[in-house]
Parts: C-alpha cells; sequence; structure tokens
C-alpha cells in the first residue's frame, strides 16, 4: 500500500508540473512536437468510429449525473451519507480544478485536428481530468467493499478510453489528456483519503 508521505509527494509534483506546463503553453508555446506527432499518427491510423464517440459521451457531465443518481439513492438508502459526499467531491471537486487551470493557463484547442466543434480552453482536459478522479475513486471503494479485482480493474480502464478517445476526435493535445489524468489521480487520492478516514463501506447499514 502507498505511504501518506509518497502520496504527498506525487500531489506536490503533480501542482508543480501542471503550473510549469501551463505557464509554458500560455506564455512561450501553444503545442510541442510531442503533441503534434501523436494526433498526426492518431489522425492517420485510427478511425474516429462510434466506439470512442461512446467513451467520450461516458465522460460528459450529464452521464456522471445518471451515474450518480442511482448511487445517490442507494447509498441514501443505506444511511451512508459519508461514502456519497465522497464520491460526490471526487467530481465537483476534479471540476472545478479542471475549470481554474483551463481559465488561468487558457491553451488553444488542436483546431487543425478537429474531428467535431469543441468550444473552451484545452489544458487540462476536463473529461481526463473529472473521469480519472471520479472512476479511479469507484473502482477503489469498490475494492476496498468487495474485493474484486476483475470488475475494479475494468472501471479503472474508463478513465483511459476517456481520455483516449478525445485524442482520436482531436479536441485536445496530448498533453492535456496527460495532465488530465495526473489532476483526476491527485484528486482521487484526496477522495480516497476522505474516504479512509470515514470508512464505513457499502455494507454497512
Amino acid at each position: 500500500m502507498i505511504g501518506r508521505k509518497s502520496k504527498n509527494k506525487f500531489l506536490i509534483i503533480t501542482l508543480i508540473f501542471v503550473i510549469l506546463a501551463g505557464i509554458y503553453f500560455s506564455k512561450f508555446n501553444n503545442t510541442t512536437k510531442f503533441d503534434i506527432n501523436v494526433l498526426s499518427f492518431i489522425r492517420e491510423n485510427i478511425y474516429p468510429s462510434k466506439f470512442f464517440w461512446f467513451f467520450t459521451r461516458l465522460g460528459d457531465t450529464s452521464t456522471y449525473l445518471i451515474i450518480l443518481l442511482p448511487v445517490a439513492i442507494y447509498l441514501i438508502y443505506k444511511k451512508n451519507y459519508k461514502l456519497l459526499l465522497v464520491l460526490i467531491f471526487s467530481v465537483v471537486g476534479s471540476a472545478l480544478t479542471m475549470k481554474i487551470f483551463k481559465h488561468i493557463f487558457e491553451r488553444e484547442r488542436p483546431i487543425e485536428f478537429f474531428v467535431y466543434n469543441q468550444g473552451g480552453f484545452s489544458f487540462p482536459s476536463g473529461h481526463s481530468t473529472v473521469s480519472a478522479a471520479f472512476y479511479f475513486t469507484l473502482a477503489q471503494i469498490y475494492y476496498i467493499n468487495y474485493k474484486n479485482k476483475i470488475v475494479t480493474f475494468l472501471i479503472m480502464l474508463i478513465p483511459i478510453f476517456i481520455g483516449l478517445s478525445r485524442l482520436v476526435l482531436g479536441v485536445h493535445w496530448t498533453t492535456d489528456v496527460l495532465t488530465g489524468w495526473l489532476l483526476g489521480i491527485s484528486i482521487s487520492i484526496i477522495s480516497l483519503e476522505i474516504y479512509n478516514i470515514n470508512n464505513k463501506g457499502f455494507k454497512n447499514d
């Protein structure tokens, strides 16, 4: 199990990386050869099929509301309000963090790679940030309570495919997605710390 000191180091390193990367993209260069090369490779070799559209929709705000509603009803029925708040925090906390960074750095999207029109700023990827925070938190809590590695693994794959879908659809630079994953994992770590402090689990009434 990862210790608290290691988690704190990860959080600090992630914050420093996001700030430095954001400053670079907003003040010096909007993109890198790495970003362009990855999107160019994807455009030439991967078709934006319904598979990727599905995972992009899975990262939409409306999808989280659809998922959280039955989960909220179940947890309220079980009187597990703290767990419900932790899951809500993973979504709201990551969404607010992502929005703040987007408006601070104002990185332009890769318009030349667009498969469809997408407004707003690019850095970090909102879909990648929120999906990593929510699904990683959900997966870890599920594993704590049910010890099912297969289901836990499948849940943790969701934010990976969501992030990849944003690249295939050409609406984010690669560094947007990678940074979004790091931010999301950071919010997930914080969410799980809150859960561990007040751990009552799914199975409690």
